[in-house]
C-alpha cells in the first residue's frame, strides 16, 4: 500500500482556492492520487454540488464532473471507504456522467457497501440517458454476488433487465 500523508490546512486552503476556477477544479481532482484528501474536501462542501445536465432544444448533455471521478479512483484506496460512500449517498443528480463515476466507485468498493448504493442505482435505471451506465451496472451484479451480497446482486439485476414497454410507441399509437 502506499503511503499518503495527510494534507495541511495550508493546503486544504490552497486548493480551495483554486477550486473556484473550472479549469483548475478540473486539474485539482484529475491530478489528486491521495485518498486522505476526501475527508477535508468533503468537510470544504467540494463535493455538494454536482453539475446539472444542461438541456438545449432537443439535446441533453451532461458534464463530467471531476469531484465524482476523484472519488471513483480513490474508492479503491481509501482507508475509510465508508466515507465515500456516504458522500454518494448523499448526492443527489440527474447528471448520468456522475452516475456512470459512482458506479465506477461502487465496483470499486467493497461488496458490503457498494451494497447501500442498489436503491439509488436502481433508480437511475429509470433515466432513457444511460450510455455505458448498463455495462458498469452489470459488473457491478457480479461484484456483489461475487462479494457475497446475493439479495442486492439480485435487486439490481431485476432492475437492469426488466422489460419496459418502449414510451415512444405509447405515443405513436395516442397520436393515430
Amino acid at each position: 500500500m502506499a503511503s499518503w500523508t495527510k494534507p495541511t490546512q495550508q493546503q486544504i486552503k490552497r486548493a480551495i482556492a483554486l477550486a473556484g476556477n473550472k479549469e483548475q477544479r478540473r486539474y485539482l481532482f484529475d491530478s489528486l492520487k491521495n485518498p486522505l484528501w476526501v475527508a477535508p474536501l468533503n468537510k470544504e462542501g467540494l463535493f455538494k454540488h454536482p453539475p446539472e445536465p444542461i438541456r438545449k432544444e432537443s439535446t441533453v448533455a451532461f458534464p463530467p464532473w471531476p469531484e465524482s471521478r476523484y472519488l471513483a479512483r480513490m474508492a479503491s484506496l481509501s482507508p475509510n471507504p465508508a466515507e465515500i460512500l456516504e458522500i454518494m449517498l448523499s448526492t443527489e443528480t440527474d447528471n448520468a456522467s456522475v452516475w456512470e463515476d459512482f458506479v465506477d466507485a461502487a465496483n470499486a468498493l467493497p461488496a458490503s457497501l457498494a451494497k447501500k448504493l442498489v436503491s439509488q442505482i436502481t433508480r437511475w435505471l429509470q433515466s432513457p440517458y444511460l450510455f455505458r451506465l448498463p455495462e458498469k451496472i452489470g459488473a457491478l451484479v457480479s461484484h456483489l454476488a461475487a462479494g457475497g451480497e446475493g439479495k442486492a446482486a439480485i435487486k439490481l439485476a431485476r432492475a437492469l433487465f426488466s422489460v419496459e414497454p418502449d414510451p415512444r410507441e405509447a405515443k405513436e399509437r395516442d397520436a393515430e
